[in-house]
């Protein structure tokens, strides 16, 4: 898979405003969110129920009926585009991205995501407070690092100074050797200059055709 099949828009797309009247309106559908625990906290759409893009794999436990409509959202539409491929090749017959919680009409909720996903360690339960990512902050960046990325005209394009090409191609090295779903998440919080868009970065165990030939 190349990087654009990654960032490129997703045709089967909603309104993230329409996706909320539907929620309401059909029973059983689901609104899924699918950015970090943290990110969740600090500002949600009412009624979406929390699940990371890592985590896309324990789907059943919260959108248990694969025929029911189910809308995905998350910062910016890249990580929700990203997850409705997952839940399609899943057997979820109706998924719809609903792209970035920016567009949001309405008021945010903030607080702690209900009926947390079972985990494999017994852990003590999450602090509230905003939480390093783990994705990113767990390999070193190299001193003078910048990145900037931006999205015009259909284009998007990812820009960095030498010791920012090292820390990526390094973190992209890290991520090669993971299992499939994983992924780096950049925003300003953690490596990308002020005011440039948010970029996701995910492996996929997958044939990726003719690219590199």
């Amino acid at each position: 898979m190349k990087l654009w099949d990654i960032l490129k828009p997703n045709d089967n797309s909603i309104d993230i405003n329409v996706a909320v009247e539907r929620l309401q309106a059909e029973e059983g559908a689901v609104l899924l969110d699918v950015r970090d625990p943290h990110e969740y906290v600090l500002g949600h759409v009412p009624g979406s129920v929390n699940l990371p893009l890592s985590e896309i794999q324990q789907v059943e436990f919260k959108a248990p009926n694969a025929a029911l409509p189910v809308f995905v959202y998350c910062q910016s539409g890249m990580r929700s585009s990203t997850a409705c491929r997952y839940l399609r090749s899943m057997g979820y017959q109706e998924v719809k991205n609903a792209g970035s919680i920016s567009k949001f009409d309405g008021e945010l909720v903030t607080g702690k995501a209900e009926g947390a996903l079972p985990r494999k360690e017994d852990a003590a339960p999450m602090k509230e407070e905003a939480a390093p990512k783990e994705d990113a902050a767990s390999i070193p960046w190299e001193d003078g690092a910048a990145i900037s990325v931006k999205s015009e005209n259909g284009q998007t394009v990812i820009a960095a100074n030498p010791a920012g090409l090292r820390s990526l191609a390094k973190q992209m090295l890290e991520l090669a050797e993971k299992e499939s779903g994983n992924h780096i998440h950049y925003d300003e919080g953690n490596s990308l200059e002020e005011g440039s868009e948010e970029l996701v970065i995910e492996v996929v165990q997958e044939t990726c055709g003719a690219a590199g030939k």
